[in-house]
C-alpha cells in the first residue's frame, strides 16, 4: 500500500474500533508522507490529527497532545488562526490538557475554540456543543458561576438555533442546555437564551413546551435529581407562568415540535469519553 492508502485504511479501521492496529497503520503511513512530501507540508495535518484522534479514543492524551499540536501549528499556517478547522483541533487539545488533569491549559484551549466557533456559525455544530459542555462542566467545578451561567446560555443558543429550523437530533441537547440554564440563570435567563436563538413567536412555543415537559416529567415521578430542591420546583413553575402569560400576548402560531425526549435535567457532566467525529 501506498502512504496514502495505509493512512486511509488505519482511518476505517479506527472507526471499527481496532485502534491499536490504526495507530500502528497510521504511525507508517505518516513517516511516509514525511518523506513523499517533504517535513514542513501543511496537508500532513489531517494525518496528525488523525493519529492523535486514534490515541485519544484511548484515553492516552499524552501520547495524542503532540500530534494535535503539531497538526495544529501547520493548519494554521495554511488557514489562518481563526478558521473552523482550527478550532476542531483546539477542541481536541482541550480534552488531552483535561485529561492529563491540567485544568487551566484545558480552559484555554477550549476557550479559544469557543471563540472561533462563535464567529463562524457554519463550524461543526456537534464539536461546537461538546466544546461548551465540557467547558462548562470545568467551571461548575471551579464555582465560576458567572462563566457558567455564561455557557448554559450559549449551549441554549446554539441548540435552539438548530433545533427550530428542524434539526431534531439537536432535541436532546436541547432540553439538556435548557435544564442547565434554569439551573444556572433560572428561568429569565433561560427564557432570553431561547429568545435570542430564534424568534419570539417560536421561542413561546418552545419554551412552553419545555416547561410543561419539565412539570409533567416531576408530577409523574421521574423527578430529576437537578430539580429536587425546592427552588428549582419554584424555577420551573416561575417559567410556566411567565410562558403562560406571554404567550397570552402573542398572536396564535401553528408550529410545534416534537416533545422533547426524557433525559437527565442535572448539572451537565459530559464525560471526557463523548465521541467527537474525526474532522479535518
Amino acid at each position: 500500500m501506498t502512504p496514502l492508502e495505509m493512512h486511509e485504511h488505519a482511518h476505517a479501521l479506527a472507526q471499527e474500533g481496532h485502534l491499536e492496529r490504526a495507530i500502528e497503520l497510521a504511525t507508517a503511513a505518516l513517516a511516509g508522507l514525511r518523506t513523499e512530501l517533504g517535513e514542513d507540508s501543511t496537508q500532513l495535518a489531517v494525518v496528525l490529527t488523525n493519529l492523535g484522534s486514534f490515541y485519544a479514543e484511548l484515553e492516552r492524551w499524552g501520547d495524542a497532545l503532540p500530534y494535535y499540536q503539531d497538526g495544529l501549528a501547520r493548519k494554521v499556517r495554511e488557514y489562518g488562526d481563526d478558521d473552523p478547522t482550527c478550532a476542531n483541533t483546539l477542541f481536541r487539545i482541550a480534552r488531552c490538557h483535561a485529561g492529563l488533569g491540567d485544568a487551566e491549559a484545558a480552559v484555554s484551549a477550549y476557550r479559544q475554540a469557543i471563540a472561533i466557533f462563535n464567529r463562524h456559525p457554519e463550524s461543526n455544530a456537534v464539536i461546537h456543543h461538546l466544546a461548551l459542555a465540557e467547558l462548562l462542566a470545568l467551571a461548575a467545578a471551579a464555582e465560576n458561576r458567572e462563566e457558567a451561567g455564561e455557557l448554559s446560555g450559549q449551549l441554549v443558543r446554539l441548540a435552539t438555533s438548530h433545533f427550530v429550523p428542524g434539526d431534531a437530533d439537536r432535541e436532546e441537547d436541547l432540553v439538556e442546555a435548557s435544564a442547565a440554564c434554569l439551573w444556572w440563570q433560572g428561568p429569565d435567563g433561560l427564557m432570553q437564551a431561547v429568545r435570542e436563538g430564534t424568534g419570539p413567536a417560536d421561542a413561546i412555543v418552545l419554551l412552553q413546551q419545555l416547561a410543561d415537559w419539565f412539570l409533567s416529567r416531576r408530577r409523574t415521578g421521574g423527578e430529576p435529581a437537578g430539580l429536587t430542591a425546592q427552588k428549582h420546583r419554584r424555577s420551573v413553575k416561575h417559567l410556566a407562568r411567565i410562558v403562560a402569560d406571554r404567550r397570552a400576548q402573542v398572536p396564535p402560531t401553528r408550529r410545534t415540535w416534537p416533545s422533547p425526549c426524557a433525559t437527565s435535567l442535572t448539572r451537565p457532566k459530559t464525560p471526557m469519553t463523548s465521541r467527537a467525529p474525526y474532522a479535518p
